[in-house]
């Protein structure tokens, strides 16, 4: 039945009708093999779930608390999946994302993401996706950079990848450096303001810099 109903699953209320079933299936007993079978059908499905719902964790909100339950809900959801395939790194980049809204919980989403990097993730741009994640998190100027190199090397037409590099240079007072990226995150992306705005905070730190040592050379 669980099976029947995965293959003619539209909605999210069809996969939960999915997990229902398979987990029912477990209750009752089932041999080596089917509990195999069984336990990897329920990681996708609950992973499905859980994609699915994320997508849409801001439609129709009624509140704060309608936010936070929707969030607690699908960080269940992946909590499952990782128990059931520990190797799972869409799982873990999924809770990493959800941590990364407001009011989330940033030392699980860091750990979150050093799991999804652990295990592996096979896509490049997701993989640069994690990285920069990951080195909004660092404490540290030099890992912020280690890991917004090694995303600019693995995805450097992606507009967001080139604008975090270049943000990180500025933060470690590398401009020219930090200029030459914002201008590359603007022809990738002309239409994303944030880029402009931190090409200006260059710039006006430029300015500042610049005066300083003119009046030091004085």
């Amino acid at each position: 039945k669980a099976i029947e109903a995965k293959l003619n699953a539209d909605t999210t209320n069809d996969l939960s009708e999915v997990i229902r079933l398979t987990e029912s299936a477990l209750e009752k007993g089932l041999d080596k093999a089917n509990i195999e079978f069984a336990n990897k059908l329920l990681s996708s499905t609950l992973l499905q779930r859980a994609s699915e719902t994320t997508k849409r964790i801001f439609v129709n909100l009624t509140s704060g608390d309608d936010f936070r339950q929707r969030r607690r809900s699908i960080l269940a959801d992946l909590a499952k999946v990782v128990k059931l395939d520990p190797k799972q790194s869409q799982a873990y980049l999924l809770t990493a994302q959800l941590n990364l809204l407001p009011e989330g919980d940033l030392k699980q989403a860091r750990e979150a993401l050093d799991k999804a990097l652990e295990v592996g993730i096979e896509e490049a741009p997701a993989r640069a996706k994690a990285l920069v994640w990951r080195s909004s998190l660092q404490e540290q100027p030099e890992k912020r950079l280690a890991d917004c190199d090694e995303a600019s090397r693995l995805a450097p037409g992606d507009a967001a990848v080139v604008h975090a590099h270049g943000v990180t240079l500025a933060e470690m007072g590398k401009l020219e450096a930090a200029l030459t990226d914002l201008d590359k995150a603007i022809e990738l992306a002309p239409k994303d303001g944030s880029t402009y705005e931190d090409k200006a905070k260059v710039l006006v730190s430029f300015g500042i810099l610049g005066n300083h040592q003119d009046s030091a050379g004085v």
